[in-house]
């Protein structure tokens, strides 16, 4: 009987010596080392997402197709962008929910032993760790693959990004260089009708004479009233330019974008002018009073 007890107690002494334990802040070490290194790498990729996520939505409401072709290349290299990104933040967040699973798990515990119930939990989550660790590299690296796939569309593309305050300076250059020359045209033939008006009156030029230059004065003033009418276009088109683009500091120009499109009616209306203005100086000359 006392050698049977002998040889019980030698075994529970056998199984004891067995039982293998984890010091749980060693594991706790070891995961929020891993948890800081993945959130440091983490915090970079976000930080270069959300740059280019502003960099193509401010391209995409600035263009007036986004089925055109030219954009439609660059919508598909976001479109892995954005999955790139889903992935690595999925797998970045399993990390985080493993390591808080883990803080719930050995409350109150400075260890763990591995005839305890935790035992089986604890090594499912240091193998869910692993993986998730082993995983977030190859995601990262396919992240970076990715973004630099959409800024090289980008960046080759014909859309070119500029600062709102250049455009809008350009515009308002043109505006008050047509109001300038408009002051000065009108100065101009004030000058020549009055010129006229004396010559007839002191017999210099005969009646046909002076109705031919009150025909060519009425021809001039008709365009004066074109280029009138087209700076206020343009002046329109400028506020409205201003309204629609007051929250942007850049914008986008190129085919298939909304300023493209409002500066080729900026263009017409400074064409309209410049033809005006052409038709003029052509007038001019043949409306300065000759003596006879």
């Amino acid at each position: 009987m006392n050698k049977r007890i002998v040889i019980i107690f030698l075994s529970l002494i056998f199984l004891n010596s067995c039982v293998a334990f984890h010091k749980t802040q060693d594991i706790r070490d070891t995961i929020n080392s891993n948890v800081d290194q993945t959130n440091q790498n983490y915090s970079k990729v976000k930080a270069d997402y959300e740059q280019k996520n502003k960099i193509f939505e401010s391209l995409k409401s600035n263009v007036i197709s986004v089925s055109a072709p030219s954009f439609r290349l660059i919508s598909d290299k976001k479109i892995a962008f954005d999955s790139a990104y889903q992935n690595l933040t999925k797998t970045k967040e399993d990390i985080n929910r493993s390591q808080q699973q883990f803080e719930q798990l050995v409350v109150g515990k400075s260890k763990i032993k591995s005839n305890e119930p935790e035992w089986d939990e604890l090594k499912q989550i240091k193998s869910d760790i692993t993986f998730s660790t082993g995983q977030l590299n190859g995601l990262v690296e396919s992240y970076i693959s990715r973004s630099n796939s959409l800024g090289a569309a980008i960046n080759k593309s014909h859309y070119k990004s500029l600062k709102k305050s250049t455009f809008s300076s350009q515009i308002q250059k043109n505006i008050d260089e047509l109001n300038n020359s408009l002051l000065k045209i009108n100065g101009q033939l004030k000058l020549f009708d009055n010129e006229m008006r004396k010559a007839y009156l002191n017999n210099q030029i005969n009646d046909s004479t002076y109705q031919s230059k009150q025909e060519i004065s009425a021809r001039i003033l008709t365009e004066l009233n074109n280029m009138e009418a087209a700076v206020k276009r343009l002046a329109a088109l400028e506020s409205r330019f201003q309204r629609r683009y007051k929250k942007l500091d850049e914008i986008w120009v190129g085919e298939n974008t909304k300023p493209n499109e409002l500066m080729k009616k900026i263009e017409s209306k400074i064409n309209i002018i410049k033809k005006a203005q052409i038709e003029f100086q052509s007038l001019s000359n043949a409306l300065k009073p000759n003596t006879e």
